[in-house]
C-alpha cells in the first residue's frame, strides 16, 4: 500500500478527517482515482484513500487509524458499527440516517433508511469502487431493499459516473416520524429523500406548543417541503396552517394531510416564500406561529456576510406579519452560521419592528446526525423557538 505523509499531529487528524493538497509534507503524484493508502501524520499511522483528479475540495480522506485488514474488511466493520451505533435510538425504529459520511468514518457515503427500504448516496471514488459491497453488506444488516441515488453535482467532481437507476426503483417512499406520516414520490425527493434533521425540533415544538396557554388558529410553514414542520403544528392544536414552497408539492401536502386525519385544516401555497409575506403583508394577513426553515443560504463560512443578510430581510419580513403574540421557529441549515450568528440576526430584526422576545427553546439535529462539537463541520442544524410580543 502506497503512503503519503501529512503536516499534523494525531490530535489534530482526529479533529478532521479530509485534507488538501497543501496539507502534505511532500506533494503526492502517481495515485489512481480512489487509491486506499497509508497516511502519516507525526505520530500515528493511518488508512484513507486518495483522488488527485478532485479540482476543488479534498483530495485524501482519512477513515481510521492502521489497521491489516484489507479494504473489503474495513468497510464491513465500518458499516456494521455505524448502524449498530443507530440501535441506541429506539424511538426512530426504521426511519433514520444509518451513515452520515464523515462522522461514520465513511466519507462521502450517505444512507438513509425508510422501513423496508434503503437510500444510498456515495460521492467519494475510494467508495465508490466498492459500491457493490456496500449495497451487500447494508442489505445484509438491515434486511432492506437498497437503491442508489447518485448526486451529479458531488459525483461529477470526484469523476464518478452517474449510474442509471435500477429498473426496480420505487415510486414513493413512506416515512414516519414522530407519529407523523408521509409519503413522497421519488421523482420529488431532496437530497436523498426527506430531511430527518429536524426531527429532535419537531418534537420540542410539538410538545411546547401544547405546554402553552395560549390559542393557536393560524399557522405558517415557510420553505415547508412535503409539510413535516406545518403536520407537526397541526398535530399540536394549531387550527389552521398556510404551507409555502417554490416547488409543486400541493398534491404531496394534501396527501399527507389526509393520510394523517387532517384535511381542511391546511392550503398549500406555491410561491416564492419572500413574494408571499410581501403579499401576505399587503393583504393585512397575520398569523400566530410561523415556521421560517429554509434552505442553505451559504455553503461555508467565506459567504457568511451574504447569508446573514439574507436571513436578516427573511426575520423582518416575517416580523411584518407576525400577529401582536406570536411564536416564531427560527431554524438553519447553513454551516457558515451559528448560533449566535442566528441569534443577532433575529434580534436585530425584533427590536427594529419594535418587539419585544423571549428565547424559549434551541435545538440541534438529531442523533443519528452525529457531531462531536458545535464547532464540527458536520454540526449544520440550527433551531430557536422565540415567544415575541408587541411593546
Amino acid at each position: 500500500m502506497k503512503s503519503v505523509e501529512l503536516k499534523f499531529n494525531f490530535l489534530q487528524l482526529e479533529k478532521n478527517r479530509s485534507f488538501f493538497s497543501k496539507d502534505f509534507v511532500e506533494s503526492p503524484k502517481y495515485f489512481l482515482p480512489g487509491e486506499w493508502i497509508e497516511v502519516a501524520t507525526k505520530n500515528e499511522k493511518y488508512i484513507g484513500f486518495i483522488n488527485l483528479n478532485v479540482d476543488s475540495g479534498p483530495v485524501l480522506y482519512v477513515l481510521c487509524k492502521w489497521s491489516n485488514k484489507n479494504p473489503e474488511e474495513l468497510l464491513s466493520d465500518l458499516v456494521k458499527q455505524s448502524i449498530a451505533r443507530r440501535s441506541l435510538f429506539l424511538e426512530y425504529g426504521n426511519y433514520q440516517r444509518l451513515i452520515f459520511g464523515e462522522k461514520d468514518s465513511l466519507p462521502g457515503l450517505i444512507v438513509d433508511q425508510y422501513n423496508d427500504i434503503c437510500f444510498v448516496q456515495i460521492n467519494t471514488a475510494g467508495l465508490d469502487k466498492y459500491r457493490d459491497l456496500i449495497k451487500i453488506l447494508i442489505e445484509n444488516e438491515t434486511q432492506a431493499k437498497v437503491f442508489f441515488l447518485d448526486n451529479q453535482k458531488y459525483r461529477l467532481r470526484e469523476g464518478l459516473v452517474v449510474h442509471p437507476k435500477d429498473s426496480n426503483y420505487p415510486e414513493s417512499i413512506e416515512i414516519v416520524e414522530n407519529s407523523v406520516k408521509y409519503k413522497i414520490p421519488v421523482e420529488m425527493m431532496q437530497k436523498i429523500g426527506f430531511y430527518y434533521d429536524h426531527r429532535e425540533n419537531r418534537k420540542k415544538l410539538f410538545e411546547k406548543i401544547q405546554s402553552l396557554n395560549f390559542s393557536f388558529k393560524k399557522g405558517l410553514d415557510l420553505f415547508s417541503y412535503v409539510g413535516a414542520w406545518g403536520l407537526h403544528l397541526l398535530k399540536a392544536g394549531v387550527e389552521n396552517v398556510t404551507f409555502v414552497d417554490q416547488a409543486n408539492l400541493g398534491q404531496i401536502i394534501d396527501g399527507n394531510l389526509v393520510t394523517n386525519g387532517m384535511q381542511g385544516r391546511g392550503k398549500f401555497y406555491r410561491a416564492d416564500v419572500f413574494k408571499f409575506l410581501e403579499d401576505s403583508l399587503s393583504q393585512g394577513d397575520t398569523f400566530d406561529v410561523i415556521v421560517s426553515d429554509p434552505p442553505a443560504f451559504s455553503k461555508s463560512r467565506a459567504n457568511q456576510k451574504m447569508a446573514l443578510k439574507g436571513y436578516k430581510k427573511l426575520h423582518q419580513k416575517i416580523l411584518d406579519i407576525a400577529n401582536d403574540k406570536c411564536l416564531i421557529v427560527v431554524a438553519s441549515c447553513t454551516h457558515g452560521v451559528g448560533f449566535y450568528e442566528l441569534e443577532q440576526s433575529f434580534a436585530t430584526s425584533a427590536y427594529e419592528r419594535d418587539f419585544k422576545f423571549q428565547l424559549l427553546d434551541l435545538g440541534i439535529q438529531g442523533h443519528d446526525h452525529p457531531f462531536s462539537s458545535l464547532q464540527d463541520k458536520e454540526h449544520y442544524i440550527k433551531y430557536l423557538l422565540y415567544y415575541i410580543e408587541k411593546k
